[in-house]
């Protein structure tokens, strides 16, 4: 067959993992999850979304310049990762359907994963559009760990069942960032609980103290 009759070749899609968080501040339960899907996802890489103006949230969020810097900490340096601010810069609230309006838009030809603890994914037909966002991506949901795999289908909102997802399996952190920012505002060592260069950013800075 001539060159000129041989059908065009197509690169494989690129597939992108978001993790979306208020990440305040990021913490090691977080880059768990991150780690998990880079191991068990179909992925080239994974990109930290931290949220602007959360919607659900009622309490005001450190900075984001702050924020950003402690998810540059953590991340260092790996090629496969890498942090997507469209929502720190985008005014009002902050809604998945919205940056991936954005994302797609952005970077066409890419297949979306969404990462999402198993409370947010049972929490799903709370967002905005939901399902406008379930059909954009692939779901990669982290289970609660229970004393038998997966959970009952009663536990899962009706709306939910017939959707397909991906399973991340992880060991679970009893990790919170609340608890965090609460010993940190004492002066309590955070180490346990994020990585030495996020706890050094916390100290030098004085995040979380109170006055």
């Amino acid at each position: 067959m001539s060159a000129a009759l041989r059908p065009p070749l197509r690169l494989p899609l690129r597939q992108i993992a978001l993790l979306g968080g208020s990440f305040d501040p990021v913490h090691l339960g977080h880059q768990a999850m991150a780690q998990a899907a880079l191991q068990q996802l179909p992925i080239d890489e994974l990109w930290w979304v931290p949220v602007g103006q959360a919607w659900q949230k009622s309490r005001a969020l450190t900075p984001a310049h702050h924020r950003v810097a402690m998810l540059e900490r953590a991340i260092g340096r790996d090629p496969r990762q890498r942090i997507e601010t469209c929502e720190i810069e985008r005014s009002g609230p902050t809604y998945t359907i919205d940056t991936l309006n954005t994302l797609v838009a952005r970077h066409p030809g890419v297949v979306w994963h969404l990462l999402l603890g198993w409370d947010q994914f049972l929490n799903l037909p709370t967002w905005k559009q939901w399902p406008d966002v379930a059909s954009r991506v692939k779901l990669a949901v982290v289970q609660r760990p229970g004393p038998t795999p997966g959970v009952a289908a009663s536990a899962v909102p009706a709306e939910l069942q017939g959707l397909s997802i991906e399973h991340l399996h992880m060991a679970p952190w009893n990790v919170s960032s609340t608890a965090i920012r609460a010993d940190a505002a004492q002066g309590r060592a955070v180490l346990d609980r994020v990585s030495a260069p996020v706890a050094r950013y916390i100290s030098d800075r004085g995040l979380y103290r109170t006055a």
